[in-house]
């Protein structure tokens, strides 16, 4: 029988790929859960999100000696002001240009496939259509995660209601309770991993907070920037490519180039070449002004994940959970980064106590007792 001993490389192989393979399995369970209860689980990822925007103006309240629950409803009756307001303002002028949107969006796709075919590349019409109808099909699919169980309008409008409905609730507790129940869930843990716990928590907190805070604030900026930009041009249809802007900085890098590309399609069949080179130049400015100016100044090194691990994030989660899952991946993205820093740190830092110790123990210096 062969007796070598195993090299060190293998031992550390093997050691860490039982790691792997049970947290590969751990996940798993987590995501067949998650899946099983998505019409709860989505409420809350929701309800999450919008809670780090409402909660630090109601915290800022109740510092002011305002009761928590007068804190809680005056912030949400003014959100849903807001909301209703700016609903009620722009939404029908919007919708009865939407159709125009589609329109114009399909001429310009048969402009470019025209071009493509006609000119110097030489690519065939069959293999553009096939590229497009793949697109499409992706679509398609992503968004069948959202409606795949949903058989009727009628079921799809009871659907969201009741989401919609359990959201408010979740913001509404969240907002009003949200330091309780942290504590709560700070008990659930041993005694020894509580600080590190609340750590944790209060990192990820932050983190979203800055995130929602600085996505919103930049969608509104770039949404207002490119509407202007369009209105000094002269391309129509400028509400709803402003409202399509908006929505893509929801997510991060492809967001903004679909919408870039929706306004460039548009300007292209209804103004021709020279304004859509027109708007494609205002498309880079603005993003080059959102990558290297407002993003850093809103959110800073809070977020700090590289362009390439945002863009793995959002392949990840769209191949997970479609267009849901390319909303949330970012933040949870975040959330993982700022809590394995963290970790990391804490690891260095114990090791660094651990060493010092043997140290003094071989030097012959007496620890000194824990405080």
């Amino acid at each position: 029988m062969d007796e070598r001993p195993v090299p060190p490389l293998l031992e550390f192989a093997a050691a860490y790929s039982r790691r792997l393979l049970l947290v590969a399995a751990a996940a798993v369970v987590f995501g067949y859960v998650v899946v099983q209860l998505s019409g709860v689980v989505l409420p809350v990822l929701v309800a999450g999100l919008v809670t780090a925007l409402l909660y630090p103006p109601a915290a800022w309240l109740r510092r002011r000696g305002w009761p928590r629950i007068l804190a809680t409803v005056a912030v949400m009756a003014a959100a849903l002001a807001l909301v209703v307001g700016l609903l009620s303002f722009v939404g029908p002028a919007a919708a009865s240009q939407f159709d125009e949107l589609v329109d114009g969006a399909r001429s310009g796709l048969a402009q470019v496939t025209a071009l493509l075919t006609e000119g110097p590349l030489g690519i065939s019409e069959a293999e553009i259509q096939e590229r497009v109808g793949a697109a499409i099909d992706q679509v398609r699919q992503n968004l069948g995660g959202l409606a795949g169980r949903v058989v009727s309008g009628a079921l799809i409008a009871v659907n969201l209601f009741a989401g919609l409905l359990l959201v408010l609730f979740l913001v509404f507790f969240m907002v009003k309770d949200g330091d309780r129940i942290a504590e709560w869930f700070l008990h659930l843990p041993r005694t020894e991993w509580r600080a590190d716990a609340r750590e944790l928590g209060r990192r990820a907190c932050e983190v979203i907070v800055v995130y929602m805070r600085g996505v919103v604030t930049v969608a509104v900026i770039d949404a207002v920037l490119i509407g202007a930009g369009l209105l000094a041009i002269g391309v129509p249809l400028v509400l709803p490519l402003a409202i399509v802007t908006f929505m893509g900085a929801f997510f991060p890098l492809i967001g903004a180039i679909a919408s870039g590309a929706l306004a460039v399609l548009v300007a292209l069949v209804t103004n021709g070449f020279v304004d859509a080179a027109l708007v494609l130049g205002l498309v880079v400015v603005v993003q080059q002004l959102e990558g290297n100016v407002l993003y850093p100044l809103l959110v800073g090194r809070s977020l700090s994940l590289h362009p390439l691990a945002i863009l793995l994030a959002l392949s990840a989660g769209t191949v997970l959970a479609g267009v849901v899952g390319a909303l949330f991946a970012v933040p949870i993205a975040a959330v993982i980064s700022t809590s394995g820093s963290y970790l990391h740190a804490r690891g260095r830092r114990q090791r660094e106590e651990d060493a010092a110790l043997r140290q003094r123990s071989v030097e012959g210096v007496p620890s000194r007792a824990p405080s």
